[in-house]
């Protein structure tokens, strides 16, 4: 298995890390600024094409981060779902750093 496969497939199982697979959770990833570590594609011209028509704010960023993979290490980054043009990793956000000093518990809700 090679790293970016590995890397991927460990990502699946790590609370820390989010799959983002396809266009769509990455755009919204993106405009939520979301820390993401990397993003492949098997197919650049046909995901900016994507994004053109559908986030034309993400194709500068897209043309400078997507790595380009082949088809075949594309279909195994996604543990054989079917992913359409790109698919990322992001880090999930820890959002108890993120609450001001509390005077007593507090309840975060997520998901």
């Amino acid at each position: 298995m090679t790293p970016l496969l590995e890397r991927f497939h460990q990502a699946y199982r790590d609370p820390q890390f989010a799959v983002l697979e396809g266009l769509h959770p990455l755009k919204h990833a993106l405009r939520f600024d979301a820390a993401i570590e990397i993003a492949c594609t098997a197919d650049k011209p046909e995901l900016l094409g994507a994004a053109a028509a559908l986030a034309p704010d993400m194709v500068p960023w897209l043309e400078r981060h997507v790595t380009v993979v082949s088809a075949d290490q594309f279909g195994r980054l996604a543990r054989g779902a079917a992913v359409e043009q790109v698919i990322a990793l992001a880090r999930r956000p820890v959002y108890a750093d993120r609450l001001p000093p509390m005077p007593g518990p507090a309840v975060l809700l997520e998901q």
